[in-house]
């Protein structure tokens, strides 16, 4: 083996302890991702722009709307499509005002 090799494999290896499993470059997902969660939060855009959709653990959103009646149907529509989860509403100050059970969606 030669040095580069020896590199190439410890900062492959430095790698896979950073990213953690679920994100390896080397395609051995043990894990899902954090953000991945089945659990999806909606809340007041911080710009003060309307709501947004985000999965717990996520710094992004994963979606924005006008209103908080179409951010709640697009949380509950991820939320089937992944199988179902739990759905967070949270009041223009931020505190949490309802929690609901999403159940997946039912295939014809």
């Amino acid at each position: 083996m030669k040095p580069g090799e020896r590199l190439g494999r410890a900062v492959g290896r430095a790698i896979d302890v950073l990213l953690g499993p679920a994100q390896s470059r080397r395609g051995r997902v043990t894990a899902r991702h954090p953000t991945d969660s089945r659990e999806k939060h909606v809340l007041p855009d911080p710009d003060g722009d309307g709501w947004i959709v985000r999965s717990a653990g996520a710094i992004r959103a994963s979606s924005h709307h006008h209103t908080q009646h179409a951010a709640i149907e697009r949380a509950r529509e991820m939320l089937r499509k992944a199988g179902g989860g739990e759905l967070v509403i949270h009041t223009t100050e931020g505190r949490v005002r309802d929690r609901e059970t999403v159940e997946a969606s039912r295939r014809r």
